[in-house]
């Protein structure tokens, strides 16, 4: 994030805490070069995989369920896995898709859903929730069949232990 530093080659005035006057906003590749160089560490940056990491008590709803019927759910997760009748992904909804205007999951759940594989690696997660700002993903079988949520704690418990 060289952009946002101050140092010979930007010939930027700096105000007196170091940053530059003038900055731009980091671009994916700007985070996600930062990410892997200052937060990941080595062990999570080469293999750590998804099904090592993911919870695998999930709650799964469908489309039609009437949002009245989740009030519990939210007391005790902050997001659920929207399937088909064929339990494959189809959305998810979050404690903040519940102030959107709608009666049923269908109407306020997040569609088409961001999701990884279990191959998938800890760094991987860690991107596509930066880049689609989202707190939660759901892990899936090749069927599409949801096996697992990855959340934002999931992810640093991960890196804190070194995965």
């Amino acid at each position: 994030m060289a952009a946002l530093t101050c140092n010979a080659k930007q010939k930027l005035a700096c105000q007196d805490d170091g940053w530059p006057m003038q900055w731009r906003m980091p671009s994916l590749e700007d985070v996600s070069e930062y990410f892997q160089k200052n937060v990941l560490k080595n062990q999570a940056q080469e293999g750590s995989r998804l099904e090592e990491v993911m919870s695998r008590q999930i709650i799964c709803v469908t489309e039609g369920i009437a949002l009245e019927q989740l009030s519990n759910t939210f007391k005790k997760v902050s997001g659920v896995c929207v399937v088909d009748d064929e339990k494959r992904l189809i959305g998810v909804v979050s404690r903040k898709d519940l102030d959107r205007e709608g009666t049923t999951v269908r109407e306020v759940m997040s569609s088409p859903p961001v999701a990884c594989k279990a191959d998938a690696t800890v760094r991987d997660a860690a991107a596509l929730m930066l880049k689609h700002k989202v707190h939660r993903i759901p892990v899936v079988d090749s069927q599409a069949q949801v096996i697992g949520m990855v959340t934002r704690t999931d992810i640093f418990t991960a890196l804190e232990a070194g995965h």
